[in-house]
């Protein structure tokens, strides 16, 4: 996996919107920005105005397509034989999840996470944001706008001069490789719902092996798709270690949610599992891993914001 860690880049960019009324979000924040975004960036992108992407002769130098109908992975080497799409390269991760409500002038702060070559579309997912601010989001069409967007410590574009600035930090997996963990337990905290695919079904059971498993499955991906990385890597040993790993405790619990598919005109269960696992055993080949799932999420919907998770 050294390969993939030195291959994979990433930028974490922080957005502040401040809506124009009170707005008041359903229990599941993550799709709101998310279904909007998408409807945002095609209509803002969109050449051929085509129903179907899959018809369309400049889907692979569309941005919309790059980002949201993602590459089918038919005729690329991998050695996952059984996917068919790579996963999206962003992470959409909104906080406190239980405010719901945010008074007129009161900043609304977001994350989004991009993946590799993706980052250089920044300009674009600010531009879909300010378009989408300016028509107004969710059911009341509450207007806002997007006072400015930081990396870290560097403004990245301000609501004043409204000039986006491409000179932000970037993260590699290289820096989490001399990650060290010198306790015999570690705790994984599920910020968000955890929705881990296994045996064609969602678990409510996670075990560290899941994790595991999903993690590095995921890293791999995106650092094939994205980040021009290793079409192979071999896993397995991490794969075998993980399984000595024990569970200690448990505190956790199925979080039901669901979101509505303007696509398939129908709401989709996207419930998963939140709470804390506490395990024990000798976590240093796995640390540098899980600090980078910390930033890009596991589990399926992480585009929404789901699979966010915190070690301690």
């Amino acid at each position: 996996m050294k390969s993939v860690l030195e291959k994979l880049t990433f930028a974490v960019f922080e957005f502040v919107l401040v809506p124009e009324e009170k707005i008041v979000f359903p229990p599941f924040k993550g799709n709101v920005f998310r279904g909007a975004l998408g409807k945002t960036l095609r209509n803002l992108t969109c050449a051929s105005r085509l129903t179907d992407c899959k018809q369309c002769l400049i889907r692979d130098y569309c941005i919309y397509s790059k980002v949201f109908e993602s590459f089918n992975i038919e005729g690329k080497q991998s050695m996952l034989k059984k996917v068919e799409k790579a996963p999206h390269p962003f992470i959409i991760y909104v906080p406190d999840k239980y405010q719901l409500e945010y008074p007129q002038n009161q900043n609304i702060h977001f994350y989004l996470t991009i993946i590799g070559d993706m980052m250089k579309y920044i300009s674009y997912f600010i531009l879909a944001f300010i378009d989408m601010g300016e028509r107004g989001i969710g059911k009341t069409r509450t207007r806002f706008s997007v006072k400015e967007v930081r990396n870290g410590t560097i403004t990245i574009y301000n609501g004043i001069d409204r000039r986006v600035n491409l000179d932000f930090d970037t993260m590699s997996g290289i820096d989490f490789m001399a990650e060290k963990w010198d306790k015999d337990s570690l705790t994984i905290s599920l910020a968000t719902p955890l929705r881990i695919k296994f045996d064609r079904r969602i678990q409510k059971r996670i075990t560290f092996e899941m994790i595991v498993r999903n993690l590095l499955r995921r890293i791999y991906l995106l650092t094939n798709f994205y980040c021009n990385g290793p079409d192979s890597v071999d896993f397995k040993d991490l794969i075998s270690m993980s399984g000595e790993i024990t569970l200690l405790g448990s505190k956790i619990y199925w979080q039901p949610q669901v979101r509505f598919s303007y696509r398939q005109n129908k709401e989709l269960s996207m419930g998963g599992v939140s709470g804390m696992l506490e395990f024990g055993g000798d976590f240093n080949p796995f640390v540098s891993f899980l600090r980078i799932g910390e930033y890009i999420h596991l589990g399926k919907g992480t585009a929404f914001g789901l699979g966010k998770i915190k070690i301690f």
